[in-house]
């Protein structure tokens, strides 16, 4: 959804920068048309949605958890067992 809405906001960016630069005959920064679109697009999806807090806690690869000590005597016996069936 996001990715979708941002595409769209860049496209339009790129579209309103174009348009600028015909009108006043003039070339324009374009990030000065992207950076809100980018910014302002999936921002105002978010509230719409009422996604704002986990768009913002949003982790490309989240921190692993550390294993809990069942979890570690669990391995531990697998692994002796593998060693007394060698």
């Amino acid at each position: 959804m996001y990715f979708n809405v941002t595409f769209g906001a860049y496209f339009l960016g790129l579209m309103a920068t174009i348009l600028i630069m015909h009108l006043f005959k003039h070339a324009q920064p374009a990030l000065l048309y992207l950076v809100p679109a980018c910014l302002g697009a999936p921002l105002g999806v978010a509230l719409l949605r009422g996604d704002i807090k986990a768009l913002f806690q949003y982790e490309d690869h989240p921190a692993e958890k550390p294993d809990t000590a069942a979890e570690v005597n669990a391995r531990h016996k697998e692994r002796q067992i593998e060693r007394e069936r060698d």
